[in-house]
C-alpha cells in the first residue's frame, strides 16, 4: 500500500523507537490512532499506518515482504499511477537505486499494461441541488484569488457535511454560486460569488467541483494557491 504525494500528510510511520517490533504491534498501534490500514515491512522493521481510504493504491512495481491490513478488501485498491521510486513522486537514492535496483523504464512498461482506472468517467449529478455542471478535481479544483476569499465558505464533519451530496446541498443552502468536495480532508468550500473564480493550475488534487453555470468557462488561475 501507498499513497500519492499529495496524500502523504495521511501518513504515518513507526518503529522500534516508539515500542514497534512486529506486525501485531503495528497494527495495534493502527488501531490506536484510529488508521483505515496500514502496513509491516519485517525487514526494516518499520510500521506503517495509512489514515484515510481515499487515495490509497498499490504499488505497481517494487517488490517488498510486507504484511498489509486494511478495514476494507485490498482488491478493492487500484493500483499507483507511479512508483514510491518514481523521480515525482517519493524517489530515495539509497532504497531505490541500491537496494532495490530500481528501473524506471521496466516499470513505466509495467504501469502501461496495467488497467489503471483514470477520471474518465464522468463526476456525480449535483442538478438536484441546482449545480447541473460539475467535473473532477484534478482537472483545476475552483478556488478565489487571495482577495476575494472572504466569499468563500468552509464546512466539514462537525458541521455534518460528510459528503459531496451533502456538500452541494449545503451550498445551495447557503445560496452558493458554486462548490468543491474534498474527499481526502472531508472538507466542503461553498463559494458564493461568480466572479473571481479559477481553477488551480498546478495542484492536481481529488474531489469534485459544482457550479450554476459551466465550468469549461472559468478560467486558470494568475498563481498557484501555493505561490
Amino acid at each position: 500500500l501507498n499513497y500519492p504525494p499529495r496524500f502523504a500528510a495521511n501518513f504515518m510511520w513507526f518503529n522500534s523507537t516508539h515500542g514497534i517490533t512486529n506486525a501485531q504491534q503495528c497494527a495495534a498501534k493502527c488501531q490506536e490512532i484510529d488508521a483505515h490500514a496500514g502496513g509491516w515491512n519485517p525487514k526494516s522493521a518499520d510500521c506503517f499506518c495509512y489514515m484515510t481510504q481515499v487515495g490509497l493504491c498499490l504499488e505497481p512495481c517494487l517488490s517488498e515482504v510486507e504484511v498489509d491490513f486494511s478495514r476494507t478488501p485490498q482488491n478493492d485498491f487500484n493500483y499507483c499511477m507511479k512508483s514510491f521510486c518514481h523521480m515525482e513522486w517519493y524517489y530515495d537514492e539509497e532504497y531505490c537505486d541500491v537496494t532495490m535496483s530500481f528501473d524506471i523504464a521496466s516499470c513505466d512498461s509495467k504501469i502501461e499494461s496495467l488497467d489503471i482506472p483514470t477520471n474518465d468517467e464522468p463526476p456525480e449529478d449535483f442538478s438536484v441541488y441546482g449545480y447541473p455542471y460539475s467535473m473532477h478535481s484534478s482537472e483545476g479544483y475552483l478556488l478565489y484569488p487571495p482577495e476575494l476569499v472572504g466569499n468563500e465558505l468552509l464546512f466539514n464533519a462537525t458541521d455534518g457535511i460528510k459528503s459531496a451530496e451533502q456538500c452541494a446541498a449545503k451550498c445551495q443552502d447557503q445560496g452558493a454560486h458554486a462548490g468543491n468536495w474534498d474527499p481526502a480532508w472531508e472538507r466542503c468550500f461553498c463559494y458564493l460569488a461568480q466572479s473571481g473564480l479559477c481553477k488551480e493550475p498546478c495542484i492536481v488534487d481529488v474531489g469534485v467541483d459544482f457550479s450554476k453555470t459551466p465550468l469549461s468557462e472559468v478560467s486558470h488561475c494568475d498563481k498557484s494557491r501555493c505561490d
